[in-house]
């Protein structure tokens, strides 16, 4: 039988499943961490051009390899044969690359994907309020970062809904409806001209009120589709929660409740540590707190904070996909690797995570998802244009 895998498309990372029908035993590989050597060399993902559109136009290469003892080496020699196979990617690697002529097949896939949904303040603290106009140093920098944030092509992956509280009514039925619906990123276009045709002017903070709609409109998005990772990001510049009869302890209440499917990020503009319970509440933390101090500064600061949130929400695991009809998984036959601009690193299989750069699955018995421990996971999500290369078909390297 042939083993199988699958090649995801991640939040700014690549992440290629290599499934190899090898000879070699299931039994696992106890190795001591090293960092792999560098790119070319064979025993990691191979990407093609033409049709498939894997890799780089009408050519085909390999990414760095493992060059852990007894895997695959990043400086072998010998270049991996491939051809278009009607099952996918048919990947023949070399024999002095350690793998002794195993045969590979890659197909297509996608990682479960990130659905935001951002609640932002438009009182008129943030913007015009009786004498006195703050548009320049906090609606401005704050909504500038958020166009950014939406059409940055590092948001692709993840998708964003925009709600401004308050709307001047206290009917959360009405926040159920965000001013821009569940939108894939990145979208340079919608958010732009949502957040250009709102003024910053209203009166009140019902922060309750418009998490109830946005956790209506979250439940409605989320059933329609599963297995989605979904979280909400909440942009505000005061600590009081007033009007439509809201107060603090049902924020705290309502963000405890829904943290366990929808985590609660919090961004204060301002110094507003009085926003940390609502985010421990909600499972992040704490809330980011962005100066006013300079307007090119809040800006910035406003972006490195929905940036980092962007990074925090992007799951670490992969799902396994199910074998095709007469072709088999086998778990002891697994090794991942992350190869960036800087070389490749093995990652080793940890069950405990005792290791900076280690992965496990989620069931060792029955595995469903690879699993990235946190040091690892970090790596990962900040390796912009790097790939998360997992090989099945040679025996998996444990910590």
């Amino acid at each position: 039988m042939r083993n199988i895998g699958i090649r995801y498309a991640v939040p700014g990372v690549l992440a290629a499943f290599l499934a190899v029908a090898c000879g070699s035993s299931g039994s696992a590989e106890r190795r001591t961490p090293a960092a792999a050597g560098g790119s070319g060399g064979s025993g990691a993902a191979v990407s093609a051009g033409g049709s498939n559109a894997l890799g780089g136009a009408n050519s085909s290469g390999g990414s760095s390899g493992t060059g852990a003892g007894g895997g695959p080496s990043a400086n072998s020699g010998g270049t991996p044969a491939v051809v278009n196979g009607d099952g996918g990617l048919i990947i023949t690697l070399p024999d002095d690359a350690g793998f002794n002529g195993c045969t590979a097949t890659a197909v297509k896939g996608e990682l479960r994907p990130v659905m935001l949904a951002v609640l932002l303040d438009r009182s008129g603290t943030m913007g015009v309020w009786h004498q006195d106009d703050n548009t320049a140093f906090r609606w401005t920098p704050v909504t500038t970062a958020l166009k950014a944030f939406f059409a940055d092509p590092a948001s692709a992956g993840i998708s964003a809904s925009l709600q401004y509280f308050p709307l001047g009514v206290c009917d959360p039925a009405i926040y159920a409806n965000p001013a821009v619906p569940m939108t894939p990123l990145p979208d340079p276009v919608s958010f732009a001209q949502s957040i250009d045709a709102t003024v910053a002017d209203a009166s009140g903070t019902p922060m309750y009120t418009a998490l109830l709609g946005t956790v209506t409109y979250l439940d409605q998005v989320s059933a329609a589709n599963p297995g989605v990772n979904s979280a909400i990001v909440i942009a505000t510049d005061g600590e009081l929660v007033h009007d439509c009869g809201d107060d603090f302890t049902k924020v705290i209440a309502k963000v405890t409740e829904v943290a366990p499917r929808y985590p609660t990020y919090v961004i204060g503009i301002g110094n507003l540590s009085g926003l940390n319970p609502i985010a421990q509440a909600g499972g992040t933390g704490t809330a980011y707190l962005i100066d006013l101090s300079d307007p090119a500064q809040t800006q910035q600061q406003f972006l490195s904070a929905i940036n980092a949130i962007r990074g925090a929400a992007v799951p670490c695991d992969i799902d396994i996909p199910p074998a095709p009809q007469g072709q088999t998984l086998d778990p002891g036959l697994v090794n991942v690797t992350f190869s960036s601009t800087s070389g490749s690193t093995l990652l080793y299989m940890s069950a405990d995570c005792s290791t900076d750069m280690g992965w496990r699955y989620d069931n060792p018995a029955a595995p469903t998802r690879i699993e990235l421990c946190p040091s690892a996971c970090q790596t990962v999500k900040s390796g912009f244009g790097g790939s998360l290369d997992v090989q099945f078909g040679c025996a998996t390297q444990v910590f």
